[in-house]
């Protein structure tokens, strides 16, 4: 957590974890299906497994999670080189507090979603 995400002392915001959806549900030819708590260093070591490989890395891959990297568009190091996080996501989804989920790929910029 960084100090611009800690809440006023007065309890007017709501910190949300998602440290919780941690699973790796796919991983196969090239492409990783994960939830937004998956600390990178675990998807590091699920890859390597599977003979593959996920480009990012960072010095805090043991406690920066993809949700977090997809959120700001990490790049870290390879940044210069044009590949930032946001670069290697080819969908997300969204969903808000109402229910209501929305689904963004690649293709699109991620301002239009569409409602899932």
């Amino acid at each position: 957590m960084v100090g611009g995400a800690t809440p006023p002392a007065d309890g007017s915001a709501v910190l949300l974890s998602l440290r919780r959806m941690d699973r790796i549900r796919q991983l196969a030819a090239g492409q990783a299906v994960v939830e937004a708590g998956v600390i990178l260093q675990h998807l590091h070591e699920a890859a390597a497994g599977a003979g593959q490989r996920f480009p990012l890395t960072l010095g805090a891959r043991g406690s920066a999670t993809i949700g977090g990297l997809v959120s700001t568009n990490a790049g870290a190091r390879r940044c210069c080189a044009g590949a930032i996080c946001g670069g290697w996501c080819w969908a997300w989804r969204r969903c808000c507090p109402t229910g209501r989920c929305m689904r963004a790929c690649a293709c699109c910029p991620r301002t239009i979603a569409a409602t899932t």
